[in-house]
Protein backbone atom coordinates (compact mmCIF):
# COMPACT_ATOMS: atom_id res chain seq x y z
CA UNK A 1 0.00 0.00 0.00
CA UNK A 2 1.17 3.39 -1.28
CA UNK A 3 0.26 6.81 0.21
CA UNK A 4 1.09 10.49 -0.36
CA UNK A 5 0.09 12.87 2.72
CA UNK A 6 -0.54 16.67 2.12
CA UNK A 7 -1.24 18.92 4.85
CA UNK A 8 -3.92 20.61 3.19
CA UNK A 9 -5.09 24.09 4.16
CA UNK A 10 -8.14 23.34 2.63
CA UNK A 11 -9.50 20.37 0.04
CA UNK A 12 -12.34 19.73 -1.92
CA UNK A 13 -13.49 16.61 -5.06
CA UNK A 14 -16.26 15.73 -6.78
CA UNK A 15 -16.77 12.84 -9.08
CA UNK A 16 -17.28 13.29 -12.43
CA UNK A 17 -18.08 9.94 -14.17
CA UNK A 18 -17.69 6.31 -13.26
CA UNK A 19 -14.33 4.61 -13.80
CA UNK A 20 -15.67 1.07 -13.36
CA UNK A 21 -19.35 -0.56 -14.44
CA UNK A 22 -20.36 -0.95 -11.07
CA UNK A 23 -18.75 1.39 -8.44
CA UNK A 24 -19.52 -0.16 -5.57
CA UNK A 25 -19.81 3.72 -3.28
CA UNK A 26 -22.04 6.31 -4.59
CA UNK A 27 -21.21 8.98 -6.20
CA UNK A 28 -20.52 12.62 -4.35
CA UNK A 29 -18.50 15.67 -3.93
CA UNK A 30 -17.45 17.49 -0.96
CA UNK A 31 -15.06 20.19 0.25
CA UNK A 32 -13.37 20.76 3.51
CA UNK A 33 -10.95 22.89 5.65
CA UNK A 34 -7.38 22.26 7.30
CA UNK A 35 -6.84 18.37 6.69
CA UNK A 36 -4.74 15.65 6.22
CA UNK A 37 -5.28 14.17 2.78
CA UNK A 38 -4.05 10.66 2.27
CA UNK A 39 -4.31 9.62 -1.73
CA UNK A 40 -4.11 5.69 -1.39
CA UNK A 41 -3.45 3.19 -3.80
CA UNK A 42 -3.57 -0.34 -2.41
CA UNK A 43 -1.02 -2.66 -4.43
CA UNK A 44 -1.73 -6.33 -5.28
CA UNK A 45 -0.40 -8.74 -2.32
CA UNK A 46 -1.58 -5.97 0.11
CA UNK A 47 -3.25 -7.66 3.37
CA UNK A 48 -4.33 -6.69 6.89
CA UNK A 49 -0.49 -6.11 8.44
CA UNK A 50 -0.39 -3.54 5.71
CA UNK A 51 -4.07 -2.14 6.29
CA UNK A 52 -2.67 -2.01 10.24
CA UNK A 53 0.53 -0.64 10.10
CA UNK A 54 -1.27 2.24 7.59
CA UNK A 55 -3.63 2.97 9.61
CA UNK A 56 -0.73 3.16 12.49
CA UNK A 57 1.31 5.58 10.44
CA UNK A 58 -1.70 7.52 9.63
CA UNK A 59 -2.85 8.18 13.35
CA UNK A 60 0.51 9.25 14.26
CA UNK A 61 1.32 11.39 11.72
CA UNK A 62 -2.24 13.40 11.94
CA UNK A 63 -1.38 13.62 15.79
CA UNK A 64 1.88 15.03 15.14
CA UNK A 65 0.58 17.60 12.81
CA UNK A 66 -2.81 18.08 15.08
CA UNK A 67 -5.17 18.36 12.74
CA UNK A 68 -8.38 16.68 13.63
CA UNK A 69 -9.48 15.48 9.84
CA UNK A 70 -8.47 12.79 7.83
CA UNK A 71 -9.49 12.34 4.54
CA UNK A 72 -8.55 9.40 2.55
CA UNK A 73 -8.37 9.38 -1.25
CA UNK A 74 -8.63 6.33 -3.62
CA UNK A 75 -5.53 7.36 -5.86
CA UNK A 76 -4.58 4.81 -8.15
CA UNK A 77 -1.40 6.42 -9.42
CA UNK A 78 1.21 5.86 -6.75
CA UNK A 79 1.69 2.33 -8.13
CA UNK A 80 2.10 0.44 -10.93
CA UNK A 81 1.24 -2.96 -9.06
CA UNK A 82 -2.45 -2.37 -8.62
CA UNK A 83 -4.70 -4.68 -6.90
CA UNK A 84 -8.26 -5.98 -8.07
CA UNK A 85 -10.73 -3.31 -7.88
CA UNK A 86 -12.69 -5.10 -5.76
CA UNK A 87 -10.22 -6.34 -3.46
CA UNK A 88 -8.53 -2.58 -3.68
CA UNK A 89 -11.91 -1.08 -2.30
CA UNK A 90 -12.23 -3.65 0.58
CA UNK A 91 -8.87 -2.83 1.76
CA UNK A 92 -9.81 0.96 1.99
CA UNK A 93 -12.67 0.35 3.87
CA UNK A 94 -10.85 -1.34 6.47
CA UNK A 95 -8.10 1.26 6.53
CA UNK A 96 -11.14 3.42 7.24
CA UNK A 97 -12.07 1.18 9.67
CA UNK A 98 -8.61 0.47 11.35
CA UNK A 99 -8.04 4.15 11.49
CA UNK A 100 -11.36 5.06 13.58
CA UNK A 101 -9.67 2.42 16.06
CA UNK A 102 -6.80 4.83 16.46
CA UNK A 103 -7.40 8.17 15.28
CA UNK A 104 -10.07 10.46 17.41
CA UNK A 105 -10.80 13.00 14.82
CA UNK A 106 -13.59 13.05 11.91
CA UNK A 107 -12.48 10.53 8.73
CA UNK A 108 -13.77 11.27 5.45
CA UNK A 109 -13.15 8.47 2.67
CA UNK A 110 -13.62 9.57 -0.97
CA UNK A 111 -15.61 7.29 -3.65
CA UNK A 112 -14.20 4.84 -4.89
CA UNK A 113 -14.13 3.66 -8.55
CA UNK A 114 -14.86 7.15 -10.12
CA UNK A 115 -12.95 9.93 -12.32
CA UNK A 116 -13.07 12.77 -9.50
CA UNK A 117 -11.83 16.67 -10.02
CA UNK A 118 -10.30 18.06 -6.91
CA UNK A 119 -9.15 21.25 -5.57
CA UNK A 120 -6.42 21.47 -3.26
CA UNK A 121 -3.80 23.99 -1.00
CA UNK A 122 -1.09 22.27 0.78
CA UNK A 123 1.28 23.88 3.52
CA UNK A 124 4.48 24.04 3.18
CA UNK A 125 6.74 23.38 6.43
CA UNK A 126 9.11 19.83 6.43
CA UNK A 127 6.36 17.41 7.00
CA UNK A 128 3.69 18.67 5.12
CA UNK A 129 4.34 16.53 1.95
CA UNK A 130 5.43 12.91 2.89
CA UNK A 131 4.97 9.66 0.92
CA UNK A 132 4.23 5.89 2.43
CA UNK A 133 4.70 2.65 1.62
CA UNK A 134 3.39 -0.87 3.52
CA UNK A 135 3.51 -4.52 2.50
CA UNK A 136 3.16 -7.76 4.58
CA UNK A 137 6.84 -8.10 5.64
CA UNK A 138 7.57 -4.77 6.85
CA UNK A 139 10.27 -5.34 10.15
CA UNK A 140 8.50 -4.44 13.30
CA UNK A 141 12.44 -4.13 14.86
CA UNK A 142 12.84 -1.18 17.15
CA UNK A 143 15.72 1.22 15.93
CA UNK A 144 18.86 0.16 17.20
CA UNK A 145 20.41 1.17 20.70
CA UNK A 146 23.38 2.38 21.13
CA UNK A 147 26.31 -0.20 22.78
CA UNK A 148 30.13 -0.12 22.31
CA UNK A 149 31.79 -2.62 20.41
CA UNK A 150 34.66 -3.49 22.80
CA UNK A 151 33.57 -7.45 22.56
CA UNK A 152 36.14 -10.00 22.21
CA UNK A 153 39.18 -6.93 21.61
CA UNK A 154 41.65 -7.06 24.19
CA UNK A 155 42.02 -3.51 26.60
CA UNK A 156 45.66 -3.73 25.32
CA UNK A 157 44.79 -3.07 21.84
CA UNK A 158 41.84 -0.61 22.67
CA UNK A 159 44.52 1.24 24.59
CA UNK A 160 47.20 1.35 22.11
CA UNK A 161 45.01 2.47 19.77
CA UNK A 162 43.41 4.95 21.42
CA UNK A 163 39.49 3.36 21.03
CA UNK A 164 39.28 2.96 24.98
CA UNK A 165 37.54 5.38 27.20
CA UNK A 166 34.33 6.81 27.63
CA UNK A 167 32.10 7.38 25.03
CA UNK A 168 34.60 6.55 22.39
CA UNK A 169 33.02 3.53 20.63
CA UNK A 170 29.63 4.93 21.38
CA UNK A 171 28.21 7.11 17.42
CA UNK A 172 25.28 7.67 19.43
CA UNK A 173 26.92 10.37 21.21
CA UNK A 174 27.93 11.95 18.55
CA UNK A 175 26.29 15.22 17.29
CA UNK A 176 23.37 15.22 14.44
CA UNK A 177 25.58 17.20 12.67
CA UNK A 178 27.97 14.49 11.78
CA UNK A 179 25.17 11.83 10.78
CA UNK A 180 23.73 14.19 8.72
CA UNK A 181 26.71 15.27 6.93
CA UNK A 182 27.46 11.62 6.21
CA UNK A 183 24.22 11.28 4.56
CA UNK A 184 24.86 14.45 2.14
CA UNK A 185 28.25 12.75 1.43
CA UNK A 186 26.62 10.00 0.07
CA UNK A 187 23.62 11.49 -1.75
CA UNK A 188 23.81 15.51 -2.34
CA UNK A 189 21.94 18.06 -0.61
CA UNK A 190 18.66 16.82 1.82
CA UNK A 191 15.56 17.94 -0.22
CA UNK A 192 12.50 16.56 2.76
CA UNK A 193 12.51 15.33 5.95
CA UNK A 194 10.49 12.24 7.29
CA UNK A 195 9.80 10.64 10.87
CA UNK A 196 9.31 6.81 11.94
CA UNK A 197 8.40 5.06 14.92
CA UNK A 198 10.21 2.12 14.08
CA UNK A 199 12.94 0.99 11.68
CA UNK A 200 10.31 -0.24 9.26
CA UNK A 201 8.74 2.99 8.99
CA UNK A 202 11.67 4.78 8.74
CA UNK A 203 12.52 2.47 5.51
CA UNK A 204 9.42 2.28 4.06
CA UNK A 205 9.24 6.68 4.08
CA UNK A 206 13.01 6.34 2.73
CA UNK A 207 11.86 3.79 -0.06
CA UNK A 208 8.94 5.20 -1.70
CA UNK A 209 10.33 9.30 -1.21
CA UNK A 210 10.93 11.44 -4.76
CA UNK A 211 13.75 12.82 -3.29
CA UNK A 212 16.44 12.68 -1.48
CA UNK A 213 15.26 12.29 2.50
CA UNK A 214 16.68 12.72 6.10
CA UNK A 215 14.08 10.18 8.62
CA UNK A 216 14.90 10.46 11.79
CA UNK A 217 13.53 8.24 14.37
CA UNK A 218 12.74 8.53 18.14
CA UNK A 219 16.85 7.92 19.07
CA UNK A 220 18.04 11.00 17.65
CA UNK A 221 21.15 11.39 15.68
CA UNK A 222 20.23 8.31 14.14
CA UNK A 223 18.72 8.56 10.69
CA UNK A 224 17.76 6.75 7.55
CA UNK A 225 18.68 7.97 4.51
CA UNK A 226 18.15 7.73 0.42
CA UNK A 227 17.03 6.92 -1.87
CA UNK A 228 20.30 5.89 -3.76
CA UNK A 229 20.03 4.24 -7.06
CA UNK A 230 22.91 1.80 -6.99
CA UNK A 231 23.59 -1.76 -5.94
CA UNK A 232 23.22 -2.20 -1.74
CA UNK A 233 26.70 -3.54 -1.65
CA UNK A 234 28.26 -0.78 -3.87
CA UNK A 235 26.35 1.53 -1.47
CA UNK A 236 27.42 0.24 2.01
CA UNK A 237 31.10 0.03 0.76
CA UNK A 238 31.04 3.36 -0.61
CA UNK A 239 29.37 4.57 3.10
CA UNK A 240 32.32 3.18 4.47
CA UNK A 241 34.93 4.71 2.58
CA UNK A 242 33.11 7.80 3.27
CA UNK A 243 33.57 7.21 7.33
CA UNK A 244 36.85 6.69 6.72
CA UNK A 245 39.81 6.55 4.47
CA UNK A 246 41.40 3.00 5.86
CA UNK A 247 37.73 1.18 4.78
CA UNK A 248 38.01 1.92 1.13
CA UNK A 249 38.65 -1.50 0.27
CA UNK A 250 36.37 -3.04 2.86
CA UNK A 251 33.53 -5.58 1.48
CA UNK A 252 31.89 -6.46 4.42
CA UNK A 253 29.57 -9.75 4.82
CA UNK A 254 26.08 -8.39 4.15
CA UNK A 255 22.93 -10.44 4.29
CA UNK A 256 19.43 -9.47 2.04
CA UNK A 257 16.19 -11.06 2.66
CA UNK A 258 13.25 -11.76 0.47
CA UNK A 259 12.29 -8.31 1.74
CA UNK A 260 14.62 -6.38 0.82
CA UNK A 261 16.11 -5.96 3.90
CA UNK A 262 20.02 -5.96 4.41
CA UNK A 263 22.34 -6.95 7.73
CA UNK A 264 25.62 -6.64 7.90
CA UNK A 265 27.57 -9.14 10.19
CA UNK A 266 30.15 -7.55 12.08
CA UNK A 267 33.68 -9.05 13.32
CA UNK A 268 31.68 -9.41 16.91
CA UNK A 269 28.70 -11.76 15.18
CA UNK A 270 26.29 -8.84 15.70
CA UNK A 271 23.85 -8.72 13.04
CA UNK A 272 23.75 -4.68 11.86
CA UNK A 273 20.55 -3.21 9.94
CA UNK A 274 21.84 -1.11 7.52
CA UNK A 275 19.54 -0.63 4.51
CA UNK A 276 17.19 -1.67 2.60
CA UNK A 277 16.77 -2.04 -1.62
CA UNK A 278 13.88 -2.12 -3.48
CA UNK A 279 13.58 -1.63 -7.11
CA UNK A 280 17.95 -0.58 -7.49
CA UNK A 281 16.47 2.27 -5.04
CA UNK A 282 18.59 2.11 -1.51
CA UNK A 283 17.83 3.88 1.31
CA UNK A 284 20.46 3.05 3.85
CA UNK A 285 20.92 3.04 7.82
CA UNK A 286 20.37 3.87 10.98
CA UNK A 287 23.55 5.82 10.32
CA UNK A 288 24.43 4.54 13.61
CA UNK A 289 24.65 0.85 12.34
CA UNK A 290 26.76 2.37 9.53
CA UNK A 291 28.90 3.93 12.18
CA UNK A 292 28.77 0.85 14.40
CA UNK A 293 29.72 -1.01 11.84
CA UNK A 294 32.79 0.79 10.59
CA UNK A 295 34.39 0.99 14.26
CA UNK A 296 34.07 -2.79 13.96
CA UNK A 297 36.17 -2.86 10.92
CA UNK A 298 38.99 -0.48 12.07
CA UNK A 299 39.40 -2.46 15.71
CA UNK A 300 39.80 -5.50 13.64
CA UNK A 301 42.71 -3.55 11.59
CA UNK A 302 44.05 -2.07 14.53
CA UNK A 303 44.01 -5.77 16.28
CA UNK A 304 45.80 -7.48 13.15
CA UNK A 305 47.98 -4.75 11.50
CA UNK A 306 48.68 -2.80 14.54
CA UNK A 307 47.52 0.49 13.06
CA UNK A 308 46.20 3.64 14.18
CA UNK A 309 42.34 3.80 13.43
CA UNK A 310 41.16 7.04 12.38
CA UNK A 311 37.78 8.91 10.62
CA UNK A 312 37.33 11.11 7.74
CA UNK A 313 38.13 14.92 9.66
CA UNK A 314 34.48 16.18 8.39
CA UNK A 315 33.21 12.96 10.10
CA UNK A 316 34.81 12.54 13.17
CA UNK A 317 32.58 13.80 16.14
CA UNK A 318 35.62 15.88 17.44
CA UNK A 319 37.99 16.85 14.31
CA UNK A 320 40.79 19.01 17.04
CA UNK A 321 41.42 18.78 20.60
CA UNK A 322 43.12 21.32 22.19
CA UNK A 323 45.81 20.88 25.44
CA UNK A 324 47.16 23.45 27.30
CA UNK A 325 50.34 22.30 28.85
CA UNK A 326 50.01 24.03 32.44
CA UNK A 327 46.80 25.79 33.51
CA UNK A 328 48.97 29.69 32.99
CA UNK A 329 48.55 29.05 28.83
CA UNK A 330 45.06 28.09 28.91
CA UNK A 331 43.91 31.95 28.25
CA UNK A 332 46.01 30.84 24.77
CA UNK A 333 44.54 27.56 24.39
CA UNK A 334 40.99 28.98 24.73
CA UNK A 335 41.73 31.58 21.87
CA UNK A 336 43.12 29.24 19.40
CA UNK A 337 39.95 26.68 20.33
CA UNK A 338 37.24 29.67 19.72
CA UNK A 339 39.23 30.18 16.40
CA UNK A 340 38.87 26.81 15.42
CA UNK A 341 34.99 26.97 16.34
CA UNK A 342 34.66 30.04 14.40
CA UNK A 343 36.07 28.33 11.33
CA UNK A 344 32.78 25.90 11.85
CA UNK A 345 34.96 22.73 13.68
CA UNK A 346 33.94 20.53 16.60
CA UNK A 347 36.74 21.35 18.80
CA UNK A 348 37.16 19.66 22.38
CA UNK A 349 39.58 21.89 25.23
CA UNK A 350 40.83 19.30 27.34
CA UNK A 351 42.10 20.68 30.81
CA UNK A 352 43.14 18.81 33.89
CA UNK A 353 45.30 15.57 34.95
CA UNK A 354 48.99 15.11 33.50
CA UNK A 355 49.81 15.81 30.30
CA UNK A 356 49.85 12.76 28.87
CA UNK A 357 46.73 11.91 30.05
CA UNK A 358 45.16 14.36 28.18
CA UNK A 359 46.69 13.51 25.10
CA UNK A 360 45.37 9.77 25.38
CA UNK A 361 42.34 11.39 26.34
CA UNK A 362 42.15 13.45 22.72
CA UNK A 363 43.01 10.20 21.14
CA UNK A 364 40.00 8.34 22.50
CA UNK A 365 37.90 11.14 21.40
CA UNK A 366 38.60 10.29 18.01
CA UNK A 367 40.40 13.72 17.28
CA UNK A 368 41.86 14.18 13.93
CA UNK A 369 43.82 17.16 15.28
CA UNK A 370 45.51 17.24 18.66
CA UNK A 371 47.11 20.50 18.98
CA UNK A 372 49.56 21.30 22.34
CA UNK A 373 49.87 24.77 23.70
CA UNK A 374 52.68 25.84 25.95
CA UNK A 375 54.57 28.93 27.25
CA UNK A 376 56.51 29.08 24.42
CA UNK A 377 53.81 28.42 21.83
CA UNK A 378 52.03 31.27 23.46
CA UNK A 379 55.05 33.62 23.11
CA UNK A 380 55.70 32.70 19.72
CA UNK A 381 52.28 32.59 18.29
CA UNK A 382 52.59 29.28 17.50
CA UNK A 383 51.10 25.49 17.75
CA UNK A 384 52.10 22.09 18.16
CA UNK A 385 50.09 19.97 16.02
CA UNK A 386 49.60 15.81 15.18
CA UNK A 387 48.05 14.57 13.18
CA UNK A 388 45.79 11.24 14.10
CA UNK A 389 46.39 9.61 10.61
CA UNK A 390 50.24 10.79 10.64
CA UNK A 391 51.06 8.56 14.08
CA UNK A 392 54.23 9.50 15.70
CA UNK A 393 54.97 12.77 14.01
CA UNK A 394 54.27 16.21 15.31
CA UNK A 395 55.04 19.87 13.61
CA UNK A 396 55.13 23.84 14.90
CA UNK A 397 53.11 25.51 12.73
CA UNK A 398 52.10 29.32 13.14
CA UNK A 399 48.44 29.82 14.10
CA UNK A 400 48.09 30.94 10.79
CA UNK A 401 49.07 28.49 8.62
CA UNK A 402 47.45 25.90 11.15
CA UNK A 403 44.23 27.51 10.78
CA UNK A 404 44.42 27.36 7.05
CA UNK A 405 45.17 23.95 7.41
CA UNK A 406 42.18 23.61 9.85
CA UNK A 407 39.56 25.37 7.81
CA UNK A 408 39.76 22.71 5.27
CA UNK A 409 38.17 20.26 7.88
CA UNK A 410 35.22 23.00 7.88
CA UNK A 411 32.11 21.75 5.95
CA UNK A 412 29.62 24.32 6.73
CA UNK A 413 28.46 23.09 9.69
CA UNK A 414 28.01 24.29 12.89
CA UNK A 415 30.97 24.75 15.21
CA UNK A 416 31.15 23.45 18.86
CA UNK A 417 33.27 23.97 21.86
CA UNK A 418 33.24 21.11 24.46
CA UNK A 419 34.67 21.27 27.61
CA UNK A 420 36.73 18.18 28.57
CA UNK A 421 38.18 18.38 32.79
CA UNK A 422 39.75 15.22 33.75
Amino acid sequence: MRLLYLHADNFGYKTVKPALKNPPDPPGEASFGEALVVFATVEDGDGPGAVESAASDIALHSSRLKVGLVVIYPYAHLSSRLAKPRTAHRMLVELERALREKFSGEIHRAPFGWYKSFTISCKGHPLAELSRSFTETEPDEPWPAASDLTKGVSGEVLSRTGLSGGGSLSPASWSIDVHKHLAEEAMGPVENLGFGESLGEAYSACISSQTSIIVLGPKPPSMVFGPIETDPREAVSRILAIISPQLKEERPTLEEDPGGFVKALTQEGERLPIAVAREGRVCLGPTLSLFKLAVSLLVRRARDEGVTPYLNPSITPVQSAVIPVEPDNESYALKVARDLVALGLRVSLVKGGGLGRRVREAGRSWASLIVVTGRREEETGTVVVRRRWEPGKQEVLTLEEFLSEARELAVGGRGNLYHTTL
